[in-house]
């Protein structure tokens, strides 16, 4: 069935209506000569003749004007007419909506819905032992598909857009990009492109990477520079957001309002808000999220904090943003009793002020949830430490070793904070990050957006938690191993070497040997060695590069939590005066010449092009 048609015809009822027959568009076709009456579970739309005169127009799916309707069983009628008059009745789906228009007025505009319809009755397939149907003239009846003439801005979720230089430098940076190793929206893109005709020179996809650490409200101002630059005056654009990304979509239609929108999809966004947000706002720790936007969020504050600062205040300073995603309901509690969200210190005004009306987006929106996993929803917590109110810490509850209640969710956004408060909502499956990248999913939001789902590529959902990050700041190059030495930087891990950057998603405690050596420059650097889990553990290292065939060596292990990190001999000063005993649990030397082999086996080695071979 394609997901944007439009079905036409021109018709009128005469006669007498002794007995029912008219138009019936199903997904079910009934064998002729049933001996049963036409039950509502048999249509989706059917024009029937009233008994004594007189037509109605009758559906089964609940009209978005009803949100308490139980789906399929709205079972009445949306128009009525009159015997032996003319009239012209037009039903267009558009993805998974429907809506009717007669003498080109429209008279009922559906909620979503997953029926599809594939059949057209004329008459009825029961069995009538000779009583008289009524009359139907048929003008015509014409079927066309609907072209999309809506491009979509796919924006994506929190830490999904870097700019690497600003992100260390805490700079604002013109350059945010999603890249390359942020790979769950690769299947979604892939099926816009899939889904578009090679002779149309139109663009159907723009992708809004952003810089997640600015407030809702900056953001709404940047979509709306990007989509009056972007988008044909008169044009009409979708928005998809997932995550994050969804609230953008939603700040900026509730601020500049919904004249260049068709249609809006938030994909697991936290309408509601979102527990996660609390432990890194007031906690500057960071709960269940995927690797890359804990590396996101831990190279911003790491490399951008202030002397003297707490993490908390770092956090607060340089992502505001995080406020934005609090949640907006009773989400806390202490000695097991709720604390009214009225009465925290820190409140999500924001996204509290554009849910008490979403009237002027309802009608466009669709909210898309999982309801699969259980997902964090109440925070339990005890009263703050001095020490911690001193750091501006907890400053609403410190929360207790197993601190969360649960409900259904995706793992991160629960069921009731993805649907919020809107009329026109659809169940995905799995995970948030699957939520674009499962088939089903991508299914879901192309029905929505009246996209061709036989086009669909599913995509790959990144599971992995935690990550080592190394950065080289100041002179030298910098070299990340395996302890056996056969894989190095972008053989290992991802590795950027205009920044002195490597970092190794999904470490998983293995041993690495990291090498600073020359590049030119002479003097000190710092080299900044990170594990970023949902707590964090960064070690720092002083060096100083004094001559041209220098080369440090930093052998990193890890227990699992904390990073254990010991430099290895640089030089053949290091081993003397009893210094190699220091290095025995690290290289086993059991005399001073075992530390001098090692470094000449280094020097020997780091002569070569390749100095691992």
């Amino acid at each position: 069935m394609v997901d944007k048609i439009e079905i036409e015809f021109k018709f009128r009822f005469t006669g007498t209506p002794n007995f029912g027959a008219g138009f019936v568009l199903s997904d079910k076709l009934l064998p002729y000569g049933i001996t049963r009456e036409v039950a509502w579970e048999d249509v989706v739309f059917i024009i029937w003749p009233k008994q004594v005169s007189g037509f109605t127009v009758n559906t089964v799916i609940c009209p978005n004007t009803a949100p308490s309707c139980i789906p399929n069983h709205f079972n009445s009628g949306v128009f009525n007419g009159l015997s032996n008059e003319w009239y012209t009745l037009k039903m267009q789906k558009d993805g998974n909506k429907y809506y009717l228009y007669v003498d080109g007025i429209k008279v009922y505009e559906s909620s979503i819905s997953e029926r599809q319809i594939r059949y057209i009755w004329l008459g009825n397939p029961e069995f009538t032992n000779g009583v008289a149907w009524p009359t139907i003239d048929i003008d015509y009846i014409k079927i066309s598909e609907l072209s999309n003439t809506s491009p979509t801005i796919l924006i994506p979720g929190l830490g999904a857009s870097w700019d690497m230089g600003a992100i260390l430098s805490g700079t604002d940076g013109n350059n945010w990009t999603v890249p390359s190793f942020v790979k769950e929206y690769n299947g979604l893109i892939s099926s816009f492109i899939n889904t578009k005709d090679p002779n149309d020179t139109d663009r159907n996809l723009y992708i809004f990477p952003y810089d997640w650490r600015k407030p809702l409200s900056v953001l709404a101002e940047r979509l709306k520079v990007y989509i009056d630059t972007n988008i044909s005056t008169g044009e009409k654009v979708n928005l998809v957001g997932h995550s994050m990304g969804g609230l953008v979509a939603r700040a900026y239609t509730q601020t500049y309002g919904t004249s260049k929108i068709n249609k809006i999809i938030t994909v697991g966004s936290p309408n509601k808000g979102v527990t996660e947000a609390y432990g890194v706002w007031e906690g500057a720790t960071i709960w269940n999220d995927v690797w890359w936007a804990k590396m996101a969020l831990e190279l911003t504050t790491h490399f951008g904090a202030n002397v003297g600062e707490s993490n908390v205040q770092t956090v607060q300073r340089l992502v505001p943003s995080l406020r934005d995603l609090l949640p907006v309901y009773d989400f806390i509690k202490k000695d097991a009793l709720v604390i009214p969200w009225s009465t925290l210190s820190q409140k999500n005004l924001y996204l509290g002020t554009l849910n008490q009306n979403v009237s002027q987006i309802n009608s466009l929106t669709t909210a898309i949830y999982s309801k699969d996993i259980e997902t964090n929803k109440i925070v339990k917590v005890i009263a703050p430490s001095e020490e911690d109110l001193a750091l501006q810490r907890w400053v609403d509850g410190k929360p207790i070793s197993d601190p969360f209640e649960t409900a259904d969710g995706d793992g991160t956004i629960t069921e009731d904070s993805a649907k919020g408060t809107f009329s026109n909502i659809l169940r995905g499956s799995g995970w948030h990050g699957e939520l674009v990248t499962k088939n089903d999913n991508i299914q879901k939001i192309f029905g929505v957006l009246g996209l061709d789902q036989t086009k669909i590529i599913s995509g790959n959902n990144d599971g992995r938690k935690n990550a080592l990050v190394v950065v080289l700041r100041s002179p030298g190059k910098l070299e990340v191993c395996n302890i056996e030495v056969t894989k190095c930087n972008d053989q290992l891990g991802l590795y950027f070497p205009d920044y002195k950057l490597f970092m190794l998603p999904g470490y998983d405690n293995e041993e690495l040997m990291i090498r600073v050596f020359e590049d030119g420059n002479k003097g000190t650097y710092k080299l900044h060695i990170g594990n970023i889990g949902d707590t964090s553990d960064w070690n720092i290292f002083d060096g100083n590069i004094v001559s041209n065939d220098q080369h440090d060596y930093y052998i990193v292990k890890s227990n699992g939590k904390n990073l254990s990190i010991q430099s290895s001999p640089a030089n053949k000063e290091q081993c003397k005066k009893d210094r190699w005993k220091v290095m025995y649990d690290y290289f086993g030397f059991r005399n001073q010449g075992e530390c001098v082999s090692y470094v000449e086996r280094n020097e020997r080695a780091s002569s070569r092009f390749f100095w691992w071979i």
